[in-house]
């Protein structure tokens, strides 16, 4: 880890890189190899690395001086520069991508109120002497969750979860059915859809409209277009309300928007 070696800065700035935008600026995070790929901004990797190392090997300002740029504060919608730069090499918009799966759970645990954000503390239960049969059902954030080889916490697999087994830089990102069939079918899901609808229905406002326009926000982070409130204001008519709401609230987890960031 000496200030000397020529790659030790640039791999853990390619990884902090890689974890803002969804893509390293080397592209191959495990590899900086000649099998490797070469670097899509040499100078901009070179030019983290040496600040990196001048303030101190400090992660939060090299964290700070990345979010506070332009380039990632720039939309995710393309452009006619799409055309010349499919892949976004050169960052001229900001990437797409999908929720990893602790931010899933977290995300989901935060809309129903639940989410426990004690800091510190045992992650494993006391007196757990074996992985198998256990019981996954405390609300911390996903950071504290225990991590099994062989039974991990069954939304963590779904969502492409890191192999415990491996030595995984970069997870996949993978769009299969299960995904849709986990969100639409898993108690876990159903049930923090209840808890959110309970909660919304205590929130000191007036009307559906309204509603409709802090459950969007607060899911999705959006207000709802005029054609998805005009669905949802004639579906809470014809619905008794509590269980609408919750059927609500578990549309939009299931929803693409939930899981990915724009």
């Amino acid at each position: 880890a000496s200030a000397e070696h020529p790659l030790t800065s640039r791999v853990f700035v390619n990884r902090v890189w890689h974890h803002l935008f969804g893509k390293g600026l080397v592209a191959s995070v495990d590899n900086f190899g000649h099998m490797g790929r070469l670097p899509a901004n040499q100078a901009l990797l070179d030019h983290l690395a040496v600040h990196f190392i001048k303030n101190g090997w400090s992660v939060k300002k090299l964290i700070r001086e990345i979010v506070l740029s332009r380039v990632y504060q720039l939309s995710s919608e393309n452009g006619e520069q799409s055309k010349l730069d499919l892949e976004n090499k050169l960052h001229w918009r900001q990437n797409r991508r999908r929720l990893q799966a602790e931010a899933i759970r977290d995300s989901i645990l935060s809309v129903s109120g639940q989410l426990n954000t004690t800091v510190g503390g045992e992650t494993i239960k006391p007196g757990t002497k074996i992985e198998y049969g256990y019981q996954f059902d405390d609300t911390r954030r996903s950071l504290y969750t225990p991590v099994f080889r062989n039974t991990p916490l069954e939304i963590l697999t779904v969502f492409d979860f890191a192999d415990p087994n491996l030595v995984v830089g970069e997870r996949p990102t993978s769009s299969v059915p299960t995904q849709a069939l986990y969100l639409m079918n898993n108690p876990f899901v159903r049930t923090q859809s209840t808890v959110a609808a309970k909660r919304l229905l205590t929130e000191e406002l007036t009307n559906n409209t309204e509603r409709i326009a802090y459950t969007y926000r607060k899911t999705l982070g959006r207000n709802p277009t005029p054609r998805e409130r005009e669905i949802l204001l004639k579906f809470l008519e014809e619905e008794n309300e509590s269980e609408a709401w919750a059927q609500i609230f578990h549309s939009l987890y299931a929803s693409l928007d939930f899981r990915f960031l724009n």
